[in-house]
């Protein structure tokens, strides 16, 4: 194992090199220096070395996880495109980075932790993508669907007025051809323009704003803005509406954290406060609510794999406890047996 003294000094992403032969593997390692945590990623070889990437992680974090290593239980609510899986401009290839899927499986069998995808997307279409089976806990359609481990479904039921509402946006996509770029999903029809020059994206923004807006103020539906789209949708509904269900259900004691990337995470990272810890998964940085801010995928990758560390931690110091009370035990019966 590394001892402190071989990364102290070193700040930001320098690269560190040690020789193999001084880990047993080449797994994420994770040291700590006073009230300061760090963690090495592994990325590579050179030279015959293991090379590493020094990140200091941050006191919020080292609470969270102190939290999450002593709690029975925790929640870690992710977003899915742009946080999990890279943008696409084929919708149904968007597949998570490398590593993600089974960073997540393994927190979840681990049975403390309570995974939650809370995304634009159809519920159903993120089981294709994540390829987790059973699947984690899906508020898709910005919390219009829950879609539970069991698969067991909800959504809203639509009045005849949302109902008229999706059917006449979908009319306006239709006789300006531009049904090609919509999605229709329960409850709400959006458009999508990312991936298209942007002088082609702003004309077709205008275009919608102001053919959807008359539809959304007479049918009472909400008309929203997100990364490379809009959306007509029924009121009321959204990731923050999604989390508020989520923070009733778990109480005030429970660590949980939020990932994501999109302005439609915002709401989220507003209703979390300081409840839990935001965090903004993006390449550049932008102004947000979020506490903390992942260049995915290596931070992301890291986060996931702290979570799983103290996840484990925990674990192994119970059965550690557990092997003990038994070597004791029997010990015990010998000295009366004998």
């Amino acid at each position: 194992m590394f001892s402190f003294a071989l990364v102290a000094g070193l700040g930001g992403r320098e690269p560190f090199y040690s020789d193999p032969a001084l880990c047993k593997d080449s797994r994420d390692r994770l040291v700590k220096d006073g009230a300061e945590w760090f963690f090495l990623t592994h990325i590579g070889f050179e030279r015959g070395k293991v090379r590493w990437v020094v990140q200091c992680i941050g006191k919020d974090f080292d609470q969270l996880l102190c939290d999450v290593a002593v709690s029975p239980r925790s929640v870690l609510l992710l977003d899915y495109d742009g946080t999990l899986a890279p943008f696409c401009q084929s919708r149904h290839r968007a597949y998570p980075y490398p590593g993600v899927s089974s960073l997540i499986k393994e927190i979840m069998d681990s049975e403390r932790t309570r995974v939650v995808i809370i995304t634009g997307r159809r519920a159903v279409d993120i089981i294709s993508l994540l390829g987790l089976l059973p699947h984690p806990e899906i508020w898709g359609s910005y919390g219009m669907e829950r879609l539970r481990p069991t698969g067991s479904y909800e959504s809203p039921r639509m009045s005849w007025e949302v109902k008229e509402g999706l059917k006449n946006a979908g009319n306006w996509l239709a006789k300006r051809d531009l049904q090609h770029i919509g999605e229709r999903k329960p409850g709400s029809l959006a458009v999508h323009w990312r991936g298209l020059a942007q002088a082609t994206a702003k004309e077709i923004r205008e275009q919608v704003l102001e053919g959807w807006q008359p539809i959304a103020e007479r049918c009472h539906m909400a008309l929203v803005e997100f990364d490379g789209g809009l959306e007509i949708r029924i009121h009321g509904y959204n990731k923050a509406s999604a989390l508020s269900v989520i923070l009733k259900e778990i109480g005030p004691e429970v660590p949980i954290a939020c990932l994501g990337d999109d302005s439609t995470d915002e709401q989220a990272f507003r209703c979390l406060g300081d409840r839990g810890l935001s965090v903004l998964v993006r390449p550049e940085w932008r102004q947000t609510e979020a506490s903390a801010w992942l260049k995915p995928p290596e931070e992301l990758l890291s986060f996931l794999t702290l979570w799983l560390i103290a996840c484990r931690g925990d674990r192994q110091k119970r059965s550690a406890r557990q092997t003990n009370g038994e070597h004791k035990q029997s010990a015990g019966e010998h000295d009366i047996a004998s």
